[in-house]
Order: structure tokens, then C-alpha cells, then sequence
């Protein structure tokens, strides 16, 4: 059995314990802090156009850190005929630790990515807000990262 002593000029009608107005300012700072980071730092453009150029490339750069990931454990990135769908499940690569992506979703206007693969180097391109693949207003991004080296 464990017996706690108290300490010499303590009385048992002292607590250690917070205040409950002491934590309903806690929690309310808290509270306020999470508002001004959503509304200031988390909040999308205003601009709706902008916005959804922004989501088309952060997906973009998932899709690109998912074909790195699968170039350095595969040695090389997807084929094109394996294209995106590599990314997701296993194919005739050898070295494949994947899923590299969780799902593989179209851009923000609905039309799919396309993956091309030239030399080595991937290109994923979104068609951009007029749908249309060749256009201006086309977002791409290019996959880097050399090969595996084999020891």
C-alpha cells in the first residue's frame, strides 16, 4: 500500500487542480487560434478560377512525388500503357512497394490526367479549365529523378 505524505504547511483544502475559468480561456484561445489559421492560412482563393488551378496543381505534385517514389523503387517510372493506373496497383514492375496513390482523380473539371512518357522523363498534364488537351491553359508537370541504381 502506497501513503502519500503532505507536504509540511499543505492543508487538505488546497488543490493543485486548474480553475474552470482558467480552462474556458484556455479553450476559447485555442478556439480563436484554429479560426484565424482556417480563415487566414487554410481558406481557398475567393477567386474560383484561381482555386481550382491551385487544387489541379497540388494534385499534380502528388502525382508526381507517387511516380519518384515508384521510379526509385521500380528503377524506372510507369509504362505508358501501365500509365497511372501503375501507381495504384501492382503491375509486371519488379521492385513495386505501392500503392504509391490512395485513388486517382480527375482534375478539377473532371476531365482525367494524362501521362506521357518520352525518353525517360514523364510528363502529367492537366487539360486545364477549357478541357482541352493543347491548349494555353493546360497545367503539366514534369517527373524528375534518375533511376535506381542497381548495387
Amino acid at each position: 500500500m502506497v501513503t502519500w505524505k503532505r507536504a509540511k504547511g499543505m492543508t487538505t483544502n488546497r488543490c493543485a487542480a486548474i480553475s474552470l475559468p482558467r480552462v474556458v480561456t484556455v479553450l476559447i484561445v485555442i478556439a480563436l487560434a484554429i479560426v484565424i489559421l482556417r480563415l487566414v492560412i487554410l481558406t481557398p482563393s475567393a477567386d474560383p478560377k484561381k482555386s481550382m488551378i491551385l487544387r489541379a496543381e497540388r494534385t499534380l505534385c502528388d502525382i508526381r512525388t507517387a511516380i519518384e517514389l515508384y521510379r526509385a523503387d521500380c528503377g524506372s517510372p510507369p509504362s505508358e500503357a501501365n500509365g497511372l493506373q501503375a501507381l495504384l496497383s501492382h503491375t509486371d514492375a519488379s521492385g513495386w512497394m505501392g500503392p504509391y496513390l490512395t485513388e486517382l482523380v480527375p482534375d478539377p473539371w473532371n476531365t482525367p490526367f494524362r501521362y506521357e512518357l518520352t525518353n525517360g522523363q514523364v510528363i502529367v498534364t492537366s487539360a486545364g479549365p477549357d478541357k482541352i488537351f493543347g491548349t494555353k491553359d493546360d497545367i503539366r508537370v514534369i517527373a524528375v529523378g534518375a533511376p535506381r541504381i542497381s548495387p
